[in-house]
């Protein structure tokens, strides 16, 4: 049986709390529909204005769809890291889980730039940097032109990662 002081329930209870309140960022089904009657980039766009996604827009008038997606995948990110700073110590390996997953999808689309010969300014506009695969290793990956060096940032995130979750595991012991 797992025994947690009250403090730890505390911290629970307040993740449990704030995750609740951003679940108001959620699209309602009225506006799904309305993003699948949408007919370009313009209507979706005009749907996500009367959501909490107008804050993430504004200032940015008419995008093209890249620069579009990844505004919304960084606000995504953002909120991400809202959780995983509030986010008690047991709980941490499954958002590390996560946000390794959103590296190797960074990796993958470097692999995919790689193998196409996309340009490098090209490819930088498609990748959304992020933990280990920030903008300097993912520029010196595609500038090396190497799926090599990209295959080793794959043992060093691993290593990386293993030895976070081990330091993690450490703490979620001392509770």
């Amino acid at each position: 049986m797992v025994k947690l002081s009250i403090r730890a329930v505390a911290r629970f209870s307040f993740i449990i709390s704030f995750v609740s309140a951003l679940k108001s960022y959620m699209l309602k089904p009225e506006d799904y529909e309305m993003l699948l009657k949408s007919e370009s980039i313009n209507d979706v766009y005009e749907v996500l204005q009367r959501t909490y996604y107008k804050n993430c827009l504004s200032g940015h008038e008419k995008m093209d769809v890249e620069s579009f997606e990844r505004r919304l995948y960084e606000d995504y990110l953002n909120i991400l890291n809202k959780i995983y700073k509030r986010c008690p110590k047991a709980s941490l390996r499954v958002i590390d889980a996560i946000h390794l997953r959103h590296e190797l999808y960074s990796l993958k689309t470097i692999l995919r730039a790689l193998r196409s010969e996309v340009d490098i300014e090209s490819a930088l506009r498609t990748i959304i940097p992020i933990g280990k695969y920030n903008l300097d290793l993912c520029r010196s990956i595609l500038e090396s032109k190497s799926i090599q060096k990209a295959i080793e940032s794959v043992d060093a995130l691993l290593k990386w990662s293993e030895e976070k979750i081990s330091l993690m595991e450490k703490e979620v012991y001392k509770f």
